[in-house]
Formats: structure tokens, sequence, C-alpha cells
């Protein structure tokens, strides 16, 4: 998701359900890790889980200008498998 995000013109922001965690440090951990660029917004009540309803997890959500919502799970995909169907979609779809 890093490598797209940087190649793209595209915001990321991912929601980590921190009780689901064995502490914060792990979220932090995984964030230097990987290298992430993107901002890690911490769901420490479960409320974006609950509010939307997320499972399983990882879910993935994609908010388009038009206010079109979509959902995919990452089952886990691979990257590549991912960023490839986000760009073919994009290619079928008008964005005004």
């Amino acid at each position: 998701m890093e490598k797209f995000y940087q190649e793209n013109d595209v915001e990321i922001l991912a929601v980590n359900l921190t009780p689901t965690e064995s502490s914060v440090s792990d979220v932090t951990e995984f964030i230097d890790e990987f290298g992430l660029s993107f901002q890690v917004l911490l769901d420490e009540e479960l409320a974006v889980s609950s509010r939307y309803g997320i499972q399983p997890v990882p879910t993935s959500f994609m908010l388009i200008q038009t206010v079109s919502f979509s959902t995919w799970p990452l089952e886990p995909l691979i990257m590549n498998k991912w960023s490839k169907r986000l760009i073919r979609w994009s290619k079928h779809t008008q964005i005004k």
C-alpha cells in the first residue's frame, strides 16, 4: 500500500482497531517496520469498527470524489494485485 501511495495521487488513511492489538507500541513498530508515510489513525474505542460494521479484519474501504463507496476485503491480498485491481477499476469509472 505504501508503494501505491507513493506512486499515485491518492490519500490513504489507515484506521487501526487499537483494542485488537497487544499494545499501541505494536502499532508504531509496524508503522516503522514498513516505513508507512500515510496517516494511521487509532480507533481506541472501536467507534469506526462499530459504526461501519467492519468484519473481517483487515478490510479496505475506498471513498471516491463522487461520494461513491466501495469495500474490498483484503483477503489478505498481495499489494500488487490490489493496486492492479484499483487501477483497472479507475480506468472504467469516470470521476467528475
